[in-house]
């Protein structure tokens, strides 16, 4: 059974309304691979190839800039959580 990223997401949510930096700083890098694999694994099932490499994260975002303006919200979004 594949993970539900989602899941992620909800840690996100709830370690953000923790007080402190580790909180914060966890809930962030949740909330960013919730994103991050939800997409990598959207450009997949769509036959895309994402390299399995550090290069990974870039090449997904980079997909997202390249698909129009319908997704640059995706890519914006993407890279600002990256960042």
């Amino acid at each position: 059974m594949p993970f539900d990223w989602q899941e992620y997401l909800l840690l996100a949510r709830e370690l953000s309304q923790r007080s402190g930096e580790a909180a914060l700083r966890s809930a962030i890098s949740r909330a960013y691979y919730a994103a991050f694999c939800t997409a990598c694994n959207y450009l997949r099932q769509r036959g895309e190839s994402i390299p399995d490499s550090e290069h990974s994260h870039k090449a997904v975002w980079d997909s997202f800039q390249r698909k129009g303006k319908s997704a640059q919200a995706v890519f914006i979004n993407g890279e600002r959580l990256k960042n």
